[in-house]
């Protein structure tokens, strides 16, 4: 809701509790419940470079709330550790399987492709998998994935999708105990209270050590 600001200033006035979930940790306006995207993103990048990458990339949809914070602590990361990401290996697109084969498509036109390509979301990892088959390109052998949100299907991706889980049931209790305890007069005096819960990494078979040195 970070683009609609017209809406949160509707919601900071309503005369009954809200509370917002998955917005971003830096919201503003109404109570939240977010997910630590920071440090979900390290753990992902923790993994890949304990497997010896360094040519990482990232594939990312529009820059906002979860998305942006998702980017920013890839590029943080990135940056301390090797220097800036290189041209191309940053991709933004729609999120969606299609996006996120596109995304890929390009990222591999480079003169020198990343060996691991972490998705901003699971919908578009399963996008990279389908092109990287599509290619001829095996994953994990040739080319780490990883996601974000451990949907229900990267279980049953081919591989298996690593990805980052969100307490999507902690976080969700959190917002109804969020709604239901705060007073209403508070929410219409425009008070915000905030919620950020640790995600954690589950690893499957899209992620191998890299054969590619650094």
């Amino acid at each position: 809701m970070s683009d609609q600001p017209r809406l949160i200033d509707d919601l900071r006035g309503a005369h009954v509790p809200v509370a917002g979930l998955w917005q971003g940790a830096r919201a503003d306006g109404i109570p939240s419940v977010d997910v630590d995207n920071r440090a979900g993103i390290t753990a992902v990048l923790d993994h890949l470079v304990g497997l010896g990458h360094r040519r990482i990339g990232f594939v990312g949809g529009r820059r906002l709330g979860d998305i942006l914070e998702r980017e920013d602590a890839y590029v943080d990361y990135m940056t301390q550790l090797s220097g800036p990401p290189p041209e191309g290996y940053r991709q933004h697109a729609t999120n969606d399987p299609t996006g996120g084969g596109d995304a890929l498509a390009a990222m591999l036109e480079l003169a020198e492709p990343p060996t691991a390509v972490v998705a901003s979301t699971d919908v578009m990892a399963i996008g990279m998998l389908h092109e990287a088959h599509e290619r001829g390109i095996r994953v994990p052998d040739d080319l780490s994935v990883t996601g974000f949100d451990d949907i229900p299907l990267a279980a049953y991706t081919v591989p298996a999708l690593t990805s980052v889980r969100m307490p999507v049931r902690e976080m969700v209790a959190a917002a109804v105990r969020m709604v239901i305890d705060e007073d209403a007069e508070q929410h219409v005096r425009g008070r915000r209270a905030a919620r950020v819960l640790e995600p954690s990494l589950v690893v499957r078979g899209s992620t191998r050590r890299s054969v590619i040195g650094a």
